[in-house]
């Protein structure tokens, strides 16, 4: 290092301040570009293994699981992925949250913009849903992650007790 120091090309006070403001210009330019953290969660929205379908599948070497398919027991993932990204569901993680509390969200459709910019929900393999968000505050971002996860699963929960609800109405008018 100390022979480093002493080359020719530092002994030169010019290029030494050159070197200097070179290296705090790369340094000032780092700074407004901060470094982003991601924080993911998973959601198995329906246990496989439960309710009728298990049933079927424990009979004949799982030969009648295509029936259970059919009786509809279990929703696509397609169907649990637009509920995911469902416009209820980001309305529900701002008010969780408080958004337009902070900084930078100044009222719920500003805070609902930036949301889409900083959440990907996707489907994974064997009908996981992935949320993954985000942001420069890794508190935040795992913040963000963990109330995307409990407004899905409140959400869905909510239409299945709808859904059940509408089949047990339905099922006493017949």
């Amino acid at each position: 290092m100390a022979a480093f120091i002493g080359s020719l090309w530092f002994r030169d006070a010019t290029r030494r301040r050159a070197t200097f403001a070179i290296v705090c210009a790369i340094l000032a330019v780092l700074c407004f570009f901060p470094r982003h953290y991601l924080a993911k969660a998973e959601l198995l929205p329906q246990a496989p293994g439960g309710g009728l379908s298990a049933m079927l599948s424990g009979g004949a070497n799982g030969g009648l699981l295509s029936l259970g398919a059919l009786l509809g027991q279990r929703q696509s993932i397609e169907g649990e992925l637009a509920i995911a990204r469902s416009h209820a569901v980001a309305v529900s993680v701002v008010d969780r949250l408080r958004l337009p509390l902070r900084n930078g969200y100044r009222d719920r459709d500003r805070a609902l913009v930036k949301l889409q910019k900083k959440v990907n929900i996707e489907a994974l393999r064997g009908s996981i849903i992935q949320i993954a968000a985000r942001d420069g505050d890794a508190a935040f971002a795992r913040q963000l992650a963990g109330a995307y996860a409990a407004s899905i699963q409140d959400r869905l929960a909510n239409l299945n007790l709808r859904e059940t609800a509408a089949k047990r109405a339905y099922e006493q008018l017949a």
